[in-house]
């Protein structure tokens, strides 16, 4: 956790760029000093500079002990008017690491302290500049390694959520000041009529609230991405297919049966949907005590599968690997051999998302293949891994099954953390009392009540209601120099 016991009024700086050499290099300065030690180290060609214009960028020379050690543009940005909303410098200088460094410690020596990770952010969050979940929005930015995730983030920065909420809490506002305008006059009750508009008018954002959260898992894995786990029998196909999606040889295929022995795998990018692809260890009967290595036939509901005396020790660890990647896959790709069709699949994974995958379509020749009505409940697609058919079509089935069928785009995908998720939950637990209290006990103190717990739980999601543990932990992702 960042450690803040420096004063936010301190003048700090950082180095904001990448720490390695490059062809520019930045270092923030920010505090009610940023100016008078920028005049300390920089000597502007222009003899125009009483006071820069906002942002308006100066070239000069950085100077240490009266040296010249670089040439740098300079932007002065004027409180509030700045990122963080104090007196705040950019220099960017030639990135050479060991320069800029230079720079900065000298600046360090004229009254400056180092940043903390994300004290420039969140800075700019205790002065209002951006409320919660733009601060977690910049930090995402800087990590995000997919086209979906990145316009996921934008919508945030953007405050999509951020105006979401405060629509949500002037409603409530309203509904809470009617309400208490009730308690305050015990005289004058809420007439039937008068009830059942402010109902209505709860159950109306406590709907609202719910297609957010309802959204919530597609919305995280269009951010973070999502897993998926190739599973079925021995030699069905599994690596084959892992291979022909990622388009590279990752996982060994042979034809000996349990050849994949650990969870292999890579990502995928699917109209910029970021997949972890991961092959697991085929499944497989032992002879005689109709075992499948870790579990048995009837919990697994496979009668005819590649007969064995006994499954290694490795092999056994490589299944039980199988069945720990299935519990937490958002998917699970269930490989059938369609020269052999075994369908029957274990009864600890048919909770989960399942896409059945017919392969080895290429080796059916001319003959037609139905898939079985005992799995008409699954999505499938018949496909050759061999040959590259079909792969395209599922691919686009598995993006839908994963983000699900609601179509929802990335510009809305409002939620894409479990903070902000759980204080949404939060506050519609108790939107949801409240609009009870007020149908069926008809008791408006107590109705009022737990009104305010919801706007105090919206009120978290943007940060107006959060103690310093969260946001410690929250700012504490950041790297140094934002």
């Amino acid at each position: 956790m960042v450690n803040y016991k420096f004063k936010l009024t301190d003048t700090i700086a950082a180095i904001s760029s990448a720490h390695s050499d490059g062809a520019i290099g930045i270092i923030r300065l920010s505090g009610d000093e940023a100016f008078s030690i920028l005049k300390k180290i920089f000597q502007p060609k222009s003899k125009n500079t009483s006071k820069a214009s906002q942002a308006k960028l100066m070239f000069g020379n950085i100077k240490i002990a009266q040296k010249v050690v670089d040439q740098a543009l300079i932007a002065n940005f004027y409180h509030p008017k700045s990122y963080t909303g104090e007196d705040m410098v950019e220099i960017y200088a030639h990135g050479n690491f060991a320069l800029l460094n230079l720079i900065l410690r000298h600046i360090l020596s004229l009254g400056a302290r180092l940043a903390e990770p994300g004290e420039f952010t969140r800075r700019a969050f205790l002065n209002d500049k951006i409320d919660l979940t733009k601060a977690e929005a910049i930090a995402e930015m800087m990590e995000v390694s997919s086209l979906m995730g990145a316009q996921v983030v934008s919508a945030q920065l953007e405050g999509r959520l951020q105006g979401e909420v405060i629509k949500f809490k002037n409603e409530l506002k309203s509904v809470l000041a009617i309400l208490n305008a009730g308690i305050d006059f015990s005289d004058e009750d809420l007439d039937f009529e008068q009830k059942d508009k402010l109902i209505k008018r709860l159950e109306v954002v406590n709907g609202q609230i719910g297609v957010l959260l309802k959204n919530a898992p597609s919305s995280i894995i269009m951010h973070h991405g999502g897993k998926v786990v190739i599973g079925g029998l021995v030699n069905v196909g599994k690596s084959s297919l892992l291979n022909a999606l990622l388009g590279k040889d990752k996982s060994i295929v042979t034809n000996i049966a349990g050849t994949t022995r650990d969870m292999v795998g890579d990502y995928l990018l699917i109209d910029g949907l970021k997949l972890e692809i991961l092959d697991t260890a085929g499944l497989r009967r032992l002879n005689g005590e109709a075992k499948l290595a870790t579990s048995t036939i009837d919990e697994v509901g496979v009668d005819e599968v590649d007969e064995v005396d006994e499954v290694g020790e490795v092999e056994e660890i490589g299944i039980k690997k199988s069945f720990a990647g299935f519990k937490k896959a958002d998917v699970i790709l269930w490989v059938v051999d369609l020269t052999k069709p075994l369908f029957d699949i274990p009864a600890s994974i048919k909770d989960k998302k399942i896409l059945l995958v017919g392969n080895k379509l290429d080796l059916l020749g001319d003959k037609n293949f139905d898939f079985p009505k005992s799995v008409n409940n699954l999505p499938k697609i018949k496909v050759s891994a061999l040959k590259n058919i079909g792969l395209e079509s599922l691919k686009g089935q598995l993006k839908n099954l994963v983000l699900g069928q609601e179509k929802l785009k990335p510009e809305n995908a409002h939620i894409f953390n479990s903070r902000q998720q759980g204080a949404l939950q939060t506050a519609k637990k108790h939107l949801t009392l409240a609009i009870d209290k007020l149908k069926f006990i008809a008791n408006e103190d107590t109705s009022a009540y737990e009104l305010t717990l919801a706007l105090d739980s919206l009120a978290a999601v943007v940060g107006q209601v959060t103690n310093e543990d969260v946001l410690g932990e929250i700012f504490a992702k950041f790297c140094i120099g934002k």
